[in-house]
């Protein structure tokens, strides 16, 4: 790809990937998709699996409070709950997950990810 010989892009389930990808990977990148995924926590611990001791993350979401009082100061929150509602969360329900939807939080993220 564009000449690198040192990167692969790879599709995967986060939840499922392959025991021989342990400890194989050296950068990891989620872009605006672990809040819709069923079960982020299994997702987070299955990257972090497939990830070197000193690999990285790079985690990008939606920019939200977990905290409610906090988010509906933000004047896009209607409109964030309500794709939210009809889409993340519809995706993640649909296929028996937890429904954090786009607006989980920064907060919550950090704490997951923490884990």
């Amino acid at each position: 790809m564009m000449g690198l010989t040192n990167v692969t892009f790879l599709y995967a389930d986060f939840c499922a990937m392959p025991e021989e990808w342990n400890g194989r990977f050296d950068y990891l990148m989620i872009y605006d998709c672990m809040h819709d995924l069923p079960h982020p926590a299994q997702a987070m611990a299955g990257l972090k699996r497939v990830l070197k001791e000193d690999g990285l993350v790079t985690m990008m979401d939606i920019n939200t409070s977990s905290d409610m009082p906090t988010q509906v100061q933000t004047p896009m929150t209607a409109v964030m709950y309500n794709i939210s509602m009809h889409h993340c969360m519809s995706v993640s329900l649909a296929n028996g997950g937890v429904g954090l939807g786009a607006c989980w939080g920064v907060e919550l993220a950090q704490s997951m990810l923490q884990d």
